[in-house]
């Protein structure tokens, strides 16, 4: 597969459905506001006092290390009582960190990690943990990974019905260690061997599709993100850039900073570019800063698995009047989640309130729909060398962009 297709169909996503938007590049990324904040209070209202709830726990402790027919040791019991009060406010996006867990997720946020080098989701509907795109030159594309392959098990453990948080501390490791990831492709089960490596996250890919129509393929917002689309930005002018095609097709999110970031590289100073609305009813505000934009035609690509900050970004653009939105209909998620640092090491995460676009659009539960409605033709994955005029999407944004 040559390099253009490649970049295209991590882009356009090689799977449907519901999913959960958070994305794994063997890693974790979640809409959020890029905080960890520090928590340990009680409101005292709970009719169960806290005494009688040690005493229940207690028991309940006792009985299964008495009647349990396997050993158990008290720390796992602790740790799923954790998670089981967490679990018990069916908010989809809540998660409770152990310290190891919660160490891994913000190492991984710092843009470098170990593991394999690839973005996953996971399909609320089933549970499966599907891959979405392969990093060129990792472990997961020398290692035979495909997107569209949903992960079934890790080094003999399985992963169906696991949460995406928990498998992926099993592929994540020490450098030089070998990982096996078993696939499901086409109903067979495949096991893959990888070494794990140090991957430094690329999240963004640039191209001139011809001599004035530039592309930028986004990921995901995660911090590194802004640097990489400025310097994508820079290289295209420099290639004779007047109009440019942004691809935000399954791409699941990432943090709020990131997208007002690079909103404010595209819009001028001074403008309103995303709010949340927390818990306690109060408003936090973001505007963009510097004078710099991107003062040219924009065509946005979205389709069913973009979601969360590329949703925020796409509404944006779309309430000022500086992009033209084309595809399928986006995901649908407006709420951001809060990772709050208990007293022990240990965190949870929770939803905190919702967000909203610069001219207060909540787009949850609903998505955008784009303004030009293009499915997706999925033959081009039949072509052995693919060109942009292969992927029906891209080809209506560029159309779209060369007549208007």
């Amino acid at each position: 597969m040559d390099k253009f297709t490649k970049g295209f169909l991590a882009g356009a996503g090689l799977v449907t459905g519901t999913f959960i938007a958070a994305m794994v590049i063997f890693m974790v990324f979640f809409f959020d506001k890029g905080k960890i904040r520090f928590t340990s209070s009680d409101d005292g209202s709970a009719t169960i006092s806290t005494e009688e709830f040690q005493e229940k726990m207690e028991e309940i402790i006792k009985t299964i290390q008495r009647y349990y027919y396997q050993p158990v040791d008290r720390d796992t019991l602790y740790e799923g009582a954790y998670d089981g009060i967490v679990a018990s406010i069916n908010d989809t996006y809540a998660r409770y960190y152990n310290s190891k867990e919660l160490e891994q997720m913000m190492n991984n946020n710092s843009g470098e990690y170990v593991g394999v080098g690839c973005t996953v989701f996971q399909a609320e509907e089933t549970n499966e943990i599907i891959v979405a795109s392969v990093f060129e030159d990792s472990p997961a594309q020398k290692g035979g990974l495909l997107p569209g392959d949903v992960l079934v098990a890790v080094d003999g453990r399985d992963l169906t019905e696991m949460d995406i948080d928990l498998a992926l501390t099993y592929v994540t490791g020490t450098v030089g260690t070998e990982v096996v990831i078993t696939v499901l492709r086409n109903e067979e089960r495949i096991d893959l061997h990888m070494i794990r490596e140090r991957i430094q996250q690329t999240l963004v890919y640039s191209m001139m599709l011809d001599d004035e129509v530039g592309y930028i393929d986004i990921l995901a917002f995660h911090a590194t993100a802004t640097k990489q689309v400025r310097t994508a930005i820079e290289d295209l002018k420099s290639q004779g850039m007047k109009k440019l095609v942004i691809d935000l097709r399954a791409n699941p999110g990432g943090l709020y900073t990131t997208a007002v970031e690079i909103l404010d590289v595209m819009l001028p100073a001074n403008q309103l570019v995303a709010s949340v609305i927390d818990s306690q009813g109060k408003t936090e505000k973001s505007y963009t800063k510097d004078d710099d934009e991107l003062d040219i035609p924009i065509a946005i690509l979205i389709n069913e698995n973009s979601a969360s900050a590329s949703e925020l970004f796409t509404q944006t653009m779309r309430d000022y009047g500086r992009a033209t939105i084309v595809g399928i209909k986006s995901y649908g998620k407006g709420v951001y989640q809060e990772t709050h640092l208990l007293s022990d090491g240990t965190a949870v995460k929770v939803t905190a309130g919702m967000y909203y676009s610069g001219k207060g659009v909540n787009i949850h539960g609903e998505g955008i729909v784009p303004d030009i409605e293009v499915e997706y033709d999925e033959s081009i994955y039949d072509k052995e060398e693919a060109t942009w005029e292969d992927d029906s999407q891209v080809k209506a944004a560029v159309d779209f962009l060369k007549n208007n």
